[in-house]
């Protein structure tokens, strides 16, 4: 990177981060600042009790409690309560320092985000790109958010990083660095489970057939088969029923019971919650990303090359973002 780049790159960073620490220290106030509220009683409970009386795991209780009456909290892996827990553990108990753990991950993301256009589009691009999702109003506000949605989203963007550097160089280091990702991202989020199996169809269509190097096929299978069984058994052994968290599954889909699921009723439940979560620029964007990854060769065709590669950049860009929130809804 020349130095100019690099001193535009760290201005568009640094005003993103004002951006992301305005009103650090306020109260729990708004629409989802209750995450907040949520992982720091999970954080503190950690510093209060110790994580090995927990059981590595969140728990609601606040007070004196007795670990067999623990409150356990199951229905997301554990990895943000444990940043917090570390963050109040470094700075002390305060708002800013629970907000500080997402506005972290969330300029790292934003550095990995650069990263991946700029391997693929030139300077101009890649800058513009980081502009229109730095610069996003809904970046700023879930950005600075206590909750898994952040954190996952830096992981993401490592996993793509060292994904693509792999594809291109097939070098270990790069499949270690992906494998540990993954591990981290698996105990941030549940999106982790589809994402690799996204990155598996992907890597079938498009990086096996030339070289078969099946060591990826293996990872993406065998990784989220692992950690199925590793938080069945988690739940499990802390709660002695799975019931719990199926019935939170299903409700994500809409019925209160299985056998009341209905592709109109869920499809209907998902207009809805992106109506709520996004602006419609931003979904409009997103459809945008969509349409012209599945049509690229006759929009380059129709719109000519300078229209498509800036428009199409801006839109993958908001892509990316609506995906961000989607996944952790």
């Amino acid at each position: 990177m020349k130095h100019k780049e690099v001193i535009l790159i760290l201005v568009i960073i640094i005003i993103v981060t004002i951006g992301l620490c305005y009103e650090i220290s306020q109260p729990w106030v708004g629409l989802f600042d209750f995450n907040g509220t949520v992982y720091s009683r999970f954080a503190k409970n950690f510093l209060t009790f110790g994580f090995l009386k927990t059981k590595m795991s969140p728990t609601w209780d606040m007070g004196s409690v007795a670990p067999q009456n623990f409150d356990y909290y199951l229905h997301h892996p554990p990895m943000v309560a444990y940043f917090v827990a570390i963050s109040f553990k470094l700075f002390g108990i305060h708002e800013w320092s629970a907000r500080i753990v997402p506005i972290i991950f969330s300029v790292l993301a934003l550095i990995l985000f650069y990263l991946i256009v700029r391997s693929y589009k030139d300077k101009i691009i890649a800058l513009l790109s980081l502009v229109f999702l730095g610069f996003t109003p809904m970046f700023i506000y879930y950005g600075r958010m206590a909750n898994h949605e952040p954190v996952f989203l830096f992981l993401y963007f490592l996993i793509m990083l060292l994904y693509l550097k792999y594809l291109d160089k097939r070098k270990i280091l790069y499949l270690v660095g992906i494998i540990a990702s993954f591990i981290l991202a698996y105990l941030t989020a549940w999106a982790t489970f589809y994402f690799s199996i996204l990155l598996l169809i992907h890597y079938l269509i498009f990086g096996y057939k030339n070289i078969k190097d099946k060591r990826p096929i293996v990872m993406f299978s065998l990784l989220p088969a692992i950690f199925a069984l590793i938080y069945i058994f988690w739940i499990y052994s802390i709660k002695g029923s799975l019931s719990d968290n199926i019935n939170s599954i299903i409700s994500r889909f809409g019925p209160n019971k299985i056998h009341q699921f209905t592709w109109t009723e869920f499809l209907l439940l998902e207009s809805n919650r992106i109506k709520f979560l996004f602006t419609p620029v931003i979904s409009f964007l997103a459809l945008w990303g969509i349409i012209f990854f599945c049509c690229k060769k006759k929009f380059k065709s129709i719109l000519g090359k300078k229209f498509d590669h800036y428009f199409s950049q801006f839109a993958f860009s908001k892509c990316f973002f609506v995906s961000r929130g989607s996944l952790g809804a």
